[in-house]
């Protein structure tokens, strides 16, 4: 089952729809092998990655997810103390002296900000470094923020940038919003797949329900012809025939609706991804409050 819920409700479902012994026998068999079809799956993927894997990778594996959650919270801690940018703010010019150089080995400009979707909704804060040249620099935030921190309030001043680099600004902008929407577009990626393959998993369970009940109906098909045969009395093997042909017309029904109940789980699936994905289909804003000169 996906969940303890699900699980409890097929056992509710059982109860209330069953009223004799062999339909409740019936009804757990089949929650049984539904059950161990589930957990030889997950054994088959937990085995592969046991075998496959050497210590050296799974160690390997466990150190960098350590070291992704330490710097995680360590960003957590660094932005939770900075007020949120203010969406409707103005826009400040900074320089400061030596720092650059000192710090990066050349001159250049870092605009801080804002990346937000197209409601002025903040979908994260942003230190962006660019050269002399305007060219974008993948220094990472953590990086940055740790010479910014060594930064001697002193040397900090305001400064009214020039008609020249108004207009360089203006281009590096565009750079920078194309740089920061492949960000956020890689940091969507992995949500959209994990909700793809939970989408295509919820299929995979309603086409096999469909086979498990194919199934189900010839082997029922199958003790009521070993009935009918081992039977002695001439009435009751009609009527156990007659529930043989009953039976096999309820299944040449499921048969024929096989393919389109297939189709329709198949478009739904697809349906429930598409209108997930759409939430990451974003116009966005770059809002830069700071233009830090060095």
């Amino acid at each position: 089952m996906e969940s303890g819920t699900s699980f409890e409700k097929t056992i509710l479902e059982i109860y209330q729809n069953c009223g004799t012994r062999a339909e409740f026998k019936k009804a757990f068999d089949r929650l049984d092998r539904q059950l161990d079809a589930k957990r030889n799956k997950k054994a088959v993927q937990l085995r592969s990655i046991l075998m496959t894997e050497s210590d050296a990778a799974k160690g390997a594996a466990l150190e960098k997810t350590k070291n992704d959650i330490d710097q995680y919270l360590q960003q957590v801690d660094f932005w939770t103390q900075v007020a949120e940018p203010d969406v409707e703010g103005n826009l400040n010019y900074w320089k400061i002296d030596n720092w650059g150089e000192r710090t990066f080995g050349s001159h250049g400009t870092l605009f801080v900000g804002a990346f937000c979707n197209s409601n002025n909704e903040m979908l994260f804060p942003v230190l962006l470094l660019c050269d002399e040249q305007g060219r974008y620099i993948a220094f990472t935030e953590n990086d940055i923020v740790q010479a910014l921190e060594n930064v001697n309030d002193d040397d900090v001043r305001y400064f009214k940038p020039t008609d020249e680099e108004l207009a360089s600004y203006r281009n590096i902008y565009d750079t920078l919003v194309q740089e920061m929407l492949s960000k956020y577009q890689a940091s969507s990626k992995p949500v959209m797949d994990y909700n793809k393959r939970k989408v295509e998993n919820w299929a995979d369970i309603q086409r096999e329900q469909l086979n498990i009940q194919i199934a189900e109906m010839n082997a029922e098909i199958d003790e009521l012809s070993a009935e009918a045969t081992a039977a002695k009395d001439f009435l009751e093997k009609v009527d156990i025939r007659k529930k043989v042909d009953e039976k096999k017309k309820q299944l040449q029904k499921v048969q024929t609706s096989f393919h389109q109940k297939v189709s329709s789980i198949q478009e739904e699936a697809e349906r429930e991804i598409a209108e997930f994905n759409q939430q990451f289909d974003i116009q966005p804003i770059l809002l830069v409050n700071v233009v830090l000169k060095f």
